[in-house]
C-alpha cells in the first residue's frame, strides 16, 4: 500500500507541472532511490521560493538555474538529473509566466530545452515510451514558449515514431502551435 501511495504522490505532483514524466521509471530498479512526499514537498516548495525570487528581481534567472541545478532532485522524483532539473525549470518558467515575467521565463525555458535536448540525445530508441515522453516535453517547450514551431513538430513526429498507438501524442501534434482556447473548443466533446 505505501508504494501504491507513492505512486500516487508521484502522479499529482507531475500533474501540477504539467509534465509526463515516465513513472516506469520511478519503478524501474536503478541506483537512485524512490522519491517521496517529503522531498517532492520540499523540492515543491524550493521551486517557488526561486520563482519568487526571479520574478521579484533579487535573483537573476542564471543564478536560479544555478540553484536548481545543485540540487540533487530539484522536483523531488529523482529522476535522471538532466530531466530532474529539466522538469524543475519548466515548473519556474510556468511560475514566472504566470507572473509576467516572459523575459526570464524565456531564459529558465531555453536551460530547459538544453537539458531535455541532453536527454533525448542519450536515451535509446530501444527506451521508446520514456523517450516520446522526453520528446514531448521538448516539443512543448519549444512550439510554446521559443517560437521553434518547425523544430517541435519534428520532435512530436519523432515520438509519435516511437509511439505511434499513442493518442495523446497525437493530441499533443494537434496542439502544437494553436492558442488554448481554440484547442480546448475543437477537442470539447460533442453534446448529443
Amino acid at each position: 500500500m505505501p508504494n501504491r501511495i507513492a505512486r500516487l504522490s508521484v502522479c499529482a505532483v507531475l500533474l501540477a507541472l504539467g509534465c509526463s514524466v515516465p513513472l516506469s521509471a520511478q519503478s524501474a530498479p536503478d541506483a537512485r532511490p524512490a522519491a517521496d512526499a517529503d522531498s517532492m514537498a520540499a523540492a515543491l516548495k524550493l521551486r517557488g521560493s526561486i520563482a519568487q525570487a526571479v520574478a521579484a528581481g533579487t535573483t537573476k534567472p542564471e543564478d536560479a538555474l544555478g540553484q536548481l541545478r545543485e540540487e540533487s532532485s530539484p522536483t523531488g522524483l529523482k529522476l535522471d538529473p538532466d530531466a530532474d532539473f529539466a522538469f524543475a525549470a519548466i515548473d519556474v518558467g510556468h511560475r514566472l509566466l504566470a507572473a509576467g515575467k516572459t523575459v526570464q521565463a524565456e531564459k529558465v525555458f531555453q536551460a530547459a530545452e538544453q537539458s531535455l535536448d541532453t536527454v533525448v540525445k542519450r536515451t535509446a530508441n530501444a527506451q521508446a515510451r520514456e523517450k516520446a515522453q522526453y520528446l514531448t516535453q521538448l516539443s512543448l517547450i519549444r512550439g510554446n514558449y521559443l517560437n521553434k514551431k518547425d523544430q517541435a513538430r519534428q520532435d512530436i513526429d519523432e515520438a509519435i515514431g516511437l509511439q505511434p498507438e499513442d493518442k495523446d501524442l497525437k493530441r499533443a501534434k494537434d496542439a502544437l502551435g494553436v492558442p488554448a482556447a481554440e484547442f480546448l473548443q475543437r477537442n470539447a466533446p460533442k453534446k448529443g
